[in-house]
């Protein structure tokens, strides 16, 4: 994804759409976005950790997306594949998460299930 589409996805998570309402979520100018929006700027990697948060995405992948359009040749080809790396990750972790979630919880043991003898310690 690109610094456009990021914008486009927090777009709808705001009370207006606006281009105002984006800015204050996410702590910039409005001037800003406009720069964002027609390209001639990309997220700032505190702005894209903001991004991520609001999106509900793990850093590391935005900062990832928002390096590789930052750069050229073959470093944007690795911060690309980045990208992809961490969104594959965090989509199995969140699948094993589910997995374990389905599961359940073992029951809890009864109360007075377990044999003890009645000892009494003594400690001076």
């Amino acid at each position: 994804m690109n610094t456009r589409e990021y914008l486009e996805k927090i777009r709808p998570l705001t009370e207006t759409g606006s281009d105002y309402a984006i800015s204050k979520m996410l702590g910039v100018t409005r001037q800003m976005i406009s720069m964002f929006k027609s390209g001639k700027r990309c997220f700032p990697d505190d702005v894209s950790v903001r991004v991520a948060r609001v999106l509900d995405l793990p850093p590391g992948v935005v900062l990832a997306d928002i390096h590789a359009e930052r750069t050229t040749g073959e470093a944007s080809k690795v911060w690309h594949q980045l990208a992809v790396q961490l969104r594959r990750s965090a989509a199995g972790i969140l699948s094993l998460a589910l997995v374990i979630g389905a599961a359940g919880s073992p029951a809890p043991a009864e109360a007075g299930s377990v044999n003890t003898p009645n000892t009494v310690y003594y400690v001076k």
